[in-house]
């Protein structure tokens, strides 16, 4: 599966979840032929996944209020406390040699900050990126209209056509985008300020209504 889509031109993050239960049996069945052994590489791992749970919840008290802007705390420190309780049980699980217990500690670790992750802080990004309005304005728009993408945002283009369903068009240089925005036909084109200057220099006149979104992203419209 993943195979198959890292070769396909349309990429979105999601399609490779058919992939992880398969992966998940594969790696459960090994952890668990080494936990019956009660072999050392069993408790060498669940020591290194608490390490890693205790340093990302750390990190996670850290970043994520940067990230998530900070005003809510409710709203980012649900995965830190989840991943720094679940690394200091598996580490108190493996001092008293319940190995077993460390792993179920893992998966329960996991789930409460996927949860957290999905729940709370995801939304947090999305509401940050300029691509959900830039959506929301191609799908207002008349079916008519060109949408066309910078090649410096062409890593936009996949999830542009997934959500609008419409097909940018990808632009390369000025002299491109003056010979779109000329076109007849409405065109909505997604480029970066300094992109706009040099089309300005290129040729200035050419842009009717200009709507600047933010310091990076411009959408115009032609005459």
């Amino acid at each position: 599966v993943v195979g198959f889509f890292s070769f396909c031109r349309g990429k979105c993050d999601y399609y490779v979840l058919p992939a992880y239960p398969a992966a998940a049996i594969l790696v459960g069945g090994y952890l668990y032929r080494l936990i019956q052994a009660n072999s050392n590489a069993a408790k060498m791992m669940s020591l290194l996944m608490a390490g890693l749970f205790c340093t990302a919840g750390l990190a996670s008290f850290v970043l994520l209020p940067k990230v998530t802007g900070g005003e809510n705390i409710f709203e980012w420190a649900v995965m830190p406390c989840a991943l720094l309780v679940a690394g200091s049980l598996m580490l108190l699980a493996l001092l008293k040699g319940r190995v077993n217990l460390s792993y179920v500690l893992v998966f329960c670790g996991l789930c409460l900050s996927d949860v957290a992750l999905a729940t709370k802080i995801l939304p947090s990004f999305v509401r940050q990126q300029p691509i959900v309005s830039y959506v929301n304005v191609i799908r207002q728009s008349p079916v008519s209209t060109r949408v066309a993408v910078d090649h410096s945002l062409a890593h936009w283009m996949d999830e542009l056509t997934f959500e609008s369903m419409r097909e940018p068009i990808r632009i390369d240089s000025t002299e491109q985008l003056v010979s779109l925005l000329k076109e007849k036909r409405p065109v909505l084109a997604i480029l970066p300020e300094q992109a706009l200057r040099d089309m300005y220099k290129h040729e200035s006149g050419l842009i009717n209504t200009i709507r600047i979104t933010d310091k990076r992203e411009t959408i115009s419209h032609a005459l």
